[in-house]
């Protein structure tokens, strides 16, 4: 824990796990005064947005020669 004039950085005490996607957090902190401190955290994902847009496309397309091949029979 640093210091910043009165100010004290801290840290989570919870573990933020790593998830499917990727994750942005943002903290906005309003005082009576109208002071306003902001932060964000990235939170890395196991595969990226354009990954899950071509597994779902190939899921799709598998699919779809599915029922096309179960219809011809």
């Amino acid at each position: 824990m640093k210091t910043l004039g009165h100010w004290k950085e801290v840290t989570s005490p919870k573990a933020v796990s790593r998830n499917l996607l990727k994750k942005d957090i943002r903290i906005r902190a309003i005082d009576f005064s109208g002071n306003i401190r902001e932060s964000s955290i990235d939170i890395p994902g196991f595969i990226s947005n354009t990954q899950l847009l071509l597994i779902v496309l190939g899921i799709l397309i598998c699919y779809y020669i599915y029922i096309t091949v179960k219809r011809k029979r």
